[in-house]
């Protein structure tokens, strides 16, 4: 119980510096493959982006999540070093080296270099695109049932 406090406590001291800092085209792809946000959530949030300022977009993000669970702030910390905004974690004071395959999302990381990769082609026209989610959710059909 003292951990989850601990965790709360550190989430509201450092609520400014996530509202200001926070790279929400980042986080919302990896927040949403863990199941910290839903389909519909996520949309909205992607919808929003040019209808709404980036700081109330992060004060949506935000202020949801002491409400889905003791274990959101845990997961959201997680979520911040997956999506390569690992100084956040850490200004959180949350123990980045407990989180297990840190590199889990870096296909949503367009920003962070990683000093150990080297390319696939050594020609410096090649460009990266950031992987997009699609707009619409896949359709799952039915197949007929056979007796």
């Amino acid at each position: 119980v003292l951990l989850k406090k601990t965790k709360m406590v550190s989430f509201r001291k450092n609520y400014v510096m996530l509202l200001s800092e926070l790279d929400l085209d980042l986080i919302l792809p990896v927040m949403f493959s863990e199941g910290l946000i839903g389909w519909s959530e996520y949309q909205s949030l992607v919808a929003q982006k040019n209808e709404s300022s980036e700081k109330q977009r992060r004060d949506t993000v935000l202020s949801d999540l002491p409400r889905k669970g003791h274990s959101s702030i845990q997961k959201f910390c997680e979520c911040l070093v997956w999506s390569g905004q690992i100084h956040l974690a850490e200004r959180m004071e949350f123990n980045v080296s407990s989180v297990k395959d840190p590199n889990r999302h870096h296909a949503y990381d367009t920003k962070r270099i990683h000093e150990n990769s080297q390319p696939l082609v050594n020609n410096s026209s090649v460009h990266i695109q950031p992987v997009q989610p699609s707009p619409n959710p896949p359709l799952i059909r039915r197949l007929p049932e056979f007796v």
